[in-house]
Order: C-alpha cells, then structure tokens, then sequence
C-alpha cells in the first residue's frame, strides 16, 4: 500500500479514537447509560477517566505524528491486528469466567442481613426465590404466575413468609415466583415470554408504584458481567459506598450504609428524588408518557389472551402512613407535609387499564393505615405486609378458584 494510503489509514483510526474517547468518557456514559444521569461509583467513574484519555492521547498522538506512524504501520499492521484479536479474546474470555462464576454462585443460598431483616433466601437454578420449574403440570393442578421485582422476590422475609408460599398454602394452588429485586416491565415482558409454555392458569403482574416506571439506561451497560463487578469495586478500606459520605445523611445511618447493613438504593433515592410529596405527584404524569411501560404491560395481557391476567398495583409505604416519615428523614429524605403522599400513578394506571379493558387491583384500597406492613427503613413488606397482601389477592381474585 502507498505511504499516502498508510497516511489516510493514520488519520481515519486517529478520528476513531477520538469518537472512542467521545463516548467511553464518564460525561457521556453517565448521560446515556446510568438512571441519574450521571456515574456516583468513583471505580467505574475513575476508569473510565483513565481508559477514555488513554484513547484521546493517542488519537492526538496519530494527529501529530502521520507519517511516522505509517511508516511505521506499513512494516507492523499484522502484529496489532494479532494484538487486537488477543486483547479481544481474553476481555471475552474473562467475561465468561465471570459469568459462569456467578451463575454457580445464584445456585446456591442468598444471605442478606440489614438493620432492618436478616434472613437466607434459597433461589433455583435461574435465580428465582422458587423450587425449580416444570413444564409439566399434574391432573387438576391449577399454576398461577406472580411476574413483579423484589416484592415478588420477597425482600425482607423469610423464605416461608414470600407472596408465592403463603398463597400455596391459602390455596393449594402451584405459584410461580418469577420475581427478582431490580427489575422493571421490561424484564417482566422477557420473563413473561420466556415462560409462555409453561400453562398457567393465571397471571398476576405486581407493579410497585414507587419505581416499576423506571426503565434504567444502565441496562445495556450493565449487560456485562466486567462492569458490574467494576461497580461493586471501592477504593475506600473505610467505606463500600464512598458516594454515602456526600449525603445529606445522619452520621450513624452514613455509617451503616457503608458497612452495608442499610440499602444504599435508598440513600441514593433519597439523594435524587428531593421532595417525595412532589415526586409522587408528578407520578400519574410520569405514567401517561411512559409509552414502553404501557406497551409492556399491555404485551402481557396479549401474550395470555387466553387466561385471566390481572394488574396488582402495590403501594408504597408513603402512600399509606407518615409514621414512616420520622426515621427516614435520617436517611435524607425529604417530606414537606405530614400527610400521605400522593396515589395520582394509581388513579392514571386505572383510568389507563379502564381503557383498554385491562383487569387490576389497586392494594391500596384494602391497606387501612398499614402502619404495620413494611419495613421501617426499608421500603419492602415486612411479614405482616405479605401476609395482608396475600390475603388481598385470595380475598379479591384467587378464593372463586379454590375448589
């Protein structure tokens, strides 16, 4: 190849590292991939700063220096295309040891301890709090599905105390728990897909107002296995969380949370949310233009035409007591009144399955003051809360199936 041609090949890769550091750069990462907006884990943060100017360095580098660097590219193009492959291979290769490392390490048990829960959650074989399921279905057996997130998952509980064992036991019925902390609609669409052929007779789509409307940019991003390990790095001996130490967060709560015995989701939430009577009033808007939260519901509802499929609506427990307010307030949450926050998302999602002749269940019409349902820090149903919210659904929907 001429050297005029090995000059253009210099420029053109210097222009792909400067797009390299373009959207490698923490700046743009965070405004496409992270929820907030911006990246709060100093690892990934830090990383990304180192391996977005290495790029940028040598993109000015190959700007600079042309034609030596043809000169020099004519006689070794082979060696990097080799050493291009090698670094794609074993970056490949470590993903897939990470990967099959944590697919062994879901197998097995799930110890969580906070200030508010201890308990050990046993989980099969694809990561669901479940014995392992079956496609085939005994005579006379009738199978329902709860599709949701942690609530389904049965955070904060013991493994006897989750929605799907109580209803097993209130019904007699075989009940899916195909729930896992984290997720949103577009993981219950996929998981409602994924088990189409296993013949349920019933479906219940558990939405928690607070944040199911969330569909997080981080979820392509967070695909890989490296990153999210990357996530969990800290370079504070001192501190799991070192973002914790910037909050507006009581001194003791700042240092339960970086020894990981509070959820730090809801330090960051608290971080981020500001107002929650504001936050929540703004929720019933938030639904309307949430078009692909809408789109995966009503995905459901079509995928089991041919079986009841109803909408659970969870409440929070902002929405049921400002009893809850005192202590989580040390957490740096904030409440401008004294009252309940606002249900406009109930009275939105309603109005929208009315509409489109959709089955639901709003749980906050059969809470009374629920003081005593969930956790007092974290948002989750404690014992009592899933017991009440077992009882709802036998109560409202599941009672007319037992035979």
């Amino acid at each position: 190849m001429p050297r005029t041609d090995w000059c253009r090949v210099v420029r053109f890769l210097g222009v792909g590292l400067l797009l390299v550091f373009l959207v490698t750069n923490p700046v743009f990462v965070g405004w496409m991939f992270s929820s907030g907006g911006v990246i709060r884990n100093p690892a990934i943060n830090n990383f990304l700063w180192l391996f977005s100017l290495f790029f940028l360095c040598v993109a000015v580098l190959f700007q600079l220096k042309t034609r030596a660097l043809a000169r020099h590219l004519s006689k070794n193009w082979a060696n990097y295309i080799l050493m291009l492959v090698s670094v794609t291979v074993l970056v490949g290769g470590f993903e897939l040891i990470l990967r099959c490392q944590t697919a062994i390490i879901r197998r097995g048990p799930v110890y969580v301890k906070t200030v508010d829960f201890e308990y050990v959650a046993n989980v099969n074989s694809l990561g669901f709090r479940d014995g392992e399921f079956s496609k085939s279905k005994e005579h006379n057996t009738t199978r329902i599905f709860l599709i949701g997130d942690s609530f389904v998952y049965g955070a904060g509980v013991d493994n006897t105390q989750t929605l799907d064992k109580l209803l097993e036991n209130m019904t007699g019925f075989e009940v899916f728990s195909l729930g896992k902390p984290g997720w949103n609609t577009e993981d219950y669409f996929r998981v409602a897909e994924a088990f189409r052929d296993y013949d349920p007779d019933m479906v219940l789509i558990l939405f928690y107002v607070d944040n199911d409307l969330v569909l997080p940019k981080s979820s392509f991003l967070y695909n890989f296995e490296i990153v999210k390990r990357l996530r969990e790095l800290s370079f504070d001996p001192t501190c799991k969380y070192p973002r914790v130490k910037t909050y507006n967060v009581t001194e003791s709560y700042k240092e339960m949370a970086c020894r990981g015995e509070v959820n730090v989701g809801l330090l960051d939430k608290a971080n981020q949310v500001g107002d929650f009577h504001i936050y929540y009033e703004n929720l019933g808007n938030d639904f309307k233009e949430a078009r692909q939260v809408q789109s995966n519901l009503k995905t459901i509802f079509d995928l089991y035409s041919d079986i009841p499929v109803t909408l659970v609506l969870v409440p929070s427990k902002y929405q049921l007591s400002p009893g809850y307010f005192e202590e989580l307030r040390e957490l740096g949450f904030v409440f401008s009144r004294n009252e309940k926050v606002s249900h406009a998302i109930q009275d939105e999602m309603k109005a929208w399955a009315d509409l489109n002749g959709l089955s639901y269940l709003d749980l906050l019409e059969y809470a009374g003051s629920g003081e005593e349902y969930f956790h007092a820090i974290d948002d989750h149903f404690n014992e009592a809360g899933n017991l009440w919210v077992s009882e709802s659904l036998f109560e409202t929907l599941l009672k007319p199936f037992v035979g």
